[in-house]
């Protein structure tokens, strides 16, 4: 059984080595490709590669400025150029220009955004999940699963 902390709610650790660091959250040269060839200005770029990174890693998108310090700091030391202020992040957030950046990736990872249609399938599989299971956790993972299936 999953513990719940480990279900629907994915996190990112609070702490990380620097082999895990450059494992997850090197940018692949493929991925750099993508970045240059969709924005030119750094700060651009960055924000590109800190979404693109972390999504990876969790299935959905977090605020720039929910991204923890260590990440940020690995990815703008993988790319030269990359600078950046909590500040500037919490900009980007704010702006059009996140949802512009939103819509790049998912199409980049062939994600669609999260509907009323696929609402309705992950209601219907908890719903049937929960008549033959009785651990919240393994209810909750059918729904994850279907979130997944309804979304990439």
């Amino acid at each position: 059984m999953s513990a719940i902390h480990e279900t629907a709610y994915p996190r990112l650790k609070s702490a990380y080595s620097e082999r895990e660091l450059a494992e997850i959250y090197t940018p692949t040269p493929d991925e750099l490709a993508f970045v240059c060839g969709k924005r030119r200005e750094p700060p651009a770029r960055f924000a590109l590669l800190l979404l693109l990174k972390t999504c990876q890693r969790l299935g959905f998108f977090l605020r720039l400025a929910d991204i923890p310090a260590e990440i940020r700091d690995h990815i703008a030391e993988c790319v030269p150029k990359l600078r950046y202020t909590s500040q500037s992040l919490s900009d980007l957030d704010r702006s059009g220009s996140r949802q512009r950046y939103l819509t790049v990736l998912r199409d980049y990872l062939k994600l669609k955004p999260f509907d009323d249609q696929a609402s309705k399938l992950v209601d219907q599989a908890t719903m049937s999940a929960a008549e033959t299971r009785q651990q919240l956790a393994d209810i909750i993972n059918v729904g994850r699963l279907q979130t997944l299936s309804a979304t990439g």
